[in-house]
């Protein structure tokens, strides 16, 4: 898969922002053989997420109770989809592992909130 076929996937639009230079950095380096390479999909996709929050929400500063709220629900829903996925397997155990899909998706959408938050702490630190 080309760094392109990748940000289509993902639908990451910003090839060519300073993050798109660095996710485009992260994807060539994955594609090395290396011990840790796994890790680059992931965090290619927390980075490709992260900038769809910032197209959402744009630049977010937040004292540290409100990251704290908004980290909580994303991890709830995390929570709800590994908890639906245990019940599925229980009612189905040759059920198709669609939830997997789900709870991938939310565990990214957190590591994205935990980023901004850090994100916010270097920007503002007067909202530590």
């Amino acid at each position: 898969m080309t760094y392109e076929q990748w940000c289509e996937r993902e639908g990451f639009t910003g090839i060519d922002t300073e993050v798109g230079k660095l996710a485009r950095a992260a994807f060539e380096a994955g594609r090395a053989e290396r011990p840790c390479n796994w890790t680059n999909p992931i965090l290619l996709s927390i980075v490709a997420e992260r900038h769809r929050q910032d197209i959402k929400w744009g630049e977010q500063n937040r004292p540290g109770l409100k990251w704290l709220a908004i980290l909580v629900e994303e991890i709830g829903e995390a929570s709800q989809a590994l908890v639906e996925s245990v019940i599925a397997l229980h009612e189905s155990p040759t059920a198709s592992p669609n939830w997997d899909d789900q709870l991938e998706k939310e565990l990214i959408q957190s590591a994205a909130v935990i980023v901004s938050w850090l994100e916010c702490r270097a920007r503002c630190p007067e909202l530590r």
